[in-house]
Formats: C-alpha cells, structure tokens, sequence
C-alpha cells in the first residue's frame, strides 16, 4: 500500500452522474436510480479510485469505487450510516457484507461485466457494471450500474 500512496496523484474534483438499473425476478419492471454527486477523481499505479457522498434518510455515506488496473476486479465499499462491501471479479461469485440500520447480511456478487474508460485528458470517464446480486442464498436482482463522471473545474 505505501508504494500506491507514493504513486498517487492529486484527487481531481469531479461531477459524477449515477444511474442503477435493477431487474428483481420476481417484477416485470426494472427499478431505476438516477444520482447527481460531486466527488474525487483519484488513480494510482495499481487502481482508479472514484470518491462520493450521498445523503440518504439513515444519513450519509461515503462510498469509493475501486477498478485495478489490469480488469480483473473492481470493489465497492460503502461507510456511513450504510456499511457494505462488494468485490466484483468476471464470472466469479464473491462474498460480500451489508450492515443497514436494520441488521447484518452476507451477500454474494457476480459480475456479468465491467468496463471503465477514462480520459487523461479532459479527467472524464464512464464506469459500466453489471452482476446479479445474492442476499441470504436468494438472487436480489441483476443490477446495471454506469457511473458517468467528468472533471469539475472553477
């Protein structure tokens, strides 16, 4: 870890437009969420780092969306009044932990696909995320994640 902090460039101030869509097995409609956030930007020798808040009526939580740079495996880790932590790798189920306000739950991820592109020169670029998510043994629902973002400057 020290030598990615040495690596480590400034974190780029960022506008960030989030957009999930989930198919539950059990509806016909897909649920959708759209967010508009103000983050960081960061990347290392090894990974992209993308920082955010969002305010949710629990409170706050600070998320980091991680992509290592090889395309092997991309991780989403939620703190605040939501604590969850979510490793997607191709094609492999991954255990994960939610803790709600409600309680603890083991989750599994498996990715479908991921893809990020990013501009070094205008610092703007487009995550894509795909995987069915597992909550005690029983799919959730296939989520469609893309995360848009692009450098804010004053």
């Amino acid at each position: 870890m020290p030598e990615e902090h040495r690596a480590s460039q400034t974190q780029i101030p960022v506008k960030l437009y989030i957009k999930t869509v989930i198919y539950h097995p059990e509806s016909t409609e897909p649920e959708k969420y759209e967010l508009i956030v103000f983050g960081q930007y960061q990347r290392t020798a090894t990974a992209s780092y993308l920082r955010y808040q969002e305010v949710l009526e629990a409170g706050t939580v600070n998320t980091t969306v991680k992509i290592a740079h090889n395309d092997r495996e991309m991780m989403i880790l939620r703190n605040g009044a939501i604590k969850m932590r979510m490793v997607f790798r191709p094609n492999t189920p991954v255990s994960g932990t939610y803790h709600a306000p409600h309680g603890y739950m083991e989750i599994v991820t498996e990715a479908k696909s991921f893809a990020h592109e990013h501009n070094n020169n205008t610092n703007e670029g487009t995550i894509k995320l795909k995987y069915d998510l597992s909550m005690q043994e029983t799919l959730a629902g296939t989520y469609n994640l893309e995360i848009k973002y692009k450098e804010e400057r004053k």
